[in-house]
């Protein structure tokens, strides 16, 4: 339906990264990217209208945004800088700064997700005592909050993401995701928290108190790594890169070990109806990759091609708004099409 960021042409602006998007009922577009100024508002057709979110540790301000969410009638920024949560309105209006309460004590979320109703859930980071060289997936806790919530309420511990831990001179220098590592996935509907580990075809599914209701399963078996997966990481992780930098971060994968075997499930979305969304792993063999939808008592309802590229935001009653990023071409967009149900 329609692209921003094609041609300076179309939008008059340019995208750096994008992190996040979102389309405002009256169908204007607020995008989050890592540019000078953080959030970008678009007209219906695609036209920017404001720029605002501009870099700085100020009200309003936004250093290194890392996630924008649609939260009811509020969008909230996810700041690295200070880690900072950043509220405005959908008229993109600053209303305020806080921080994410936690179990881990002085850390801020690894993911965190939100419903309609600015209800959040969150999964955290793993202990200092669990980093270590190579790769290694820790245990964290799971938690749900509101904005201003002192003690969080913790429901469960879960695998969290894949991580890599470098090792120099017999020292550890650093950790990161795991490249095609299983890096967990949750959602929170009006009542439910998902939580998709990767592991297998199965999420888990739990209510507001922490208790586990029935999973929704497949039996399908995770796909092995290919070796057209792995050059089709490469060509992601440097589609944005200086060629300098591309060498290095080739360089560095090559020195890697990867895993055998992809993740099964490595986004989940909730619509606008409540409907869960589950997008199986994108193979770059296949222009689609597939997102299964269920309902809310975990009965399968249809299965959705969307475009490999597109890493999805929001999936609306009529329409789908993610991120399009080709490797080939390199030009981050950020992409809506229309989705049509069934009756």
């Amino acid at each position: 339906m329609l692209t921003l960021g094609e041609s300076q042409a179309d939008t008059n602006d340019m995208f750096t990264q994008v992190v996040g998007a979102t389309r405002l009922p009256d169908g204007r577009m607020l995008v989050g990217d890592l540019g000078s100024y953080a959030l970008r508002l678009f007209s219906a057709d695609g036209k920017l209208v404001r720029r605002f979110g501009r870099k700085g540790a100020g009200p309003g301000e936004i250093g290194y945004l890392k996630t924008l969410l649609r939260c009811g009638d509020s969008v909230v920024t996810l700041d690295i800088d200070g880690n900072r949560t950043s509220v405005f309105t959908l008229g993109g209006e600053y209303v305020r700064t806080f921080r994410f309460s936690s179990p881990q004590p002085g850390r801020p979320p690894y993911t965190t997700a939100c419903n309609s109703r600015n209800e959040f859930v969150h999964y955290g980071w793993e202990q200092r005592e669990d980093m270590k060289g190579g790769a290694y997936r820790p245990m964290v806790p799971l938690w749900l909050s509101k904005a201003d919530t002192v003690t969080p309420a913790a429901i469960a511990t879960i695998a969290g993401a894949e991580r890599y831990g470098q090792v120099v001179d017999k020292q550890l220098r650093g950790v990161r995701p795991l490249p095609l590592g299983k890096q967990t996935a949750i959602a929170i509907g009006s009542d439910r928290v998902y939580v998709a580990t990767g592991d297998t075809y199965e999420i888990a599914v739990y209510d507001f108190a922490g208790k586990p209701r029935p999973s929704i399963r497949d039996s399908r078996p995770v796909q092995p790594t290919t070796r057209a997966d792995i050059d089709h990481l490469k060509a992601l992780a440097t589609a944005l890169a200086t060629p300098s930098r591309q060498a290095a971060i080739e360089r560095d994968l090559d020195a890697m070990p990867l895993p055998n075997v992809l993740p099964a499930y490595t986004a989940l979305l909730v619509d606008r109806s409540g409907l869960l969304w589950a997008q199986d792993y994108p193979r770059s063999t296949s222009p689609t990759a597939a997102w299964t939808v269920f309902d809310v008592g975990t009965r399968r309802v249809a299965t959705v091609g969307l475009p490999t590229h597109l890493e999805v935001y929001e999936i609306g009653d009529d329409y789908v708004l993610g991120r399009f990023l080709d490797p080939n071409e390199a030009v981050p967009q950020v992409r809506l099409y229309r989705l049509r149900r069934g009756r």
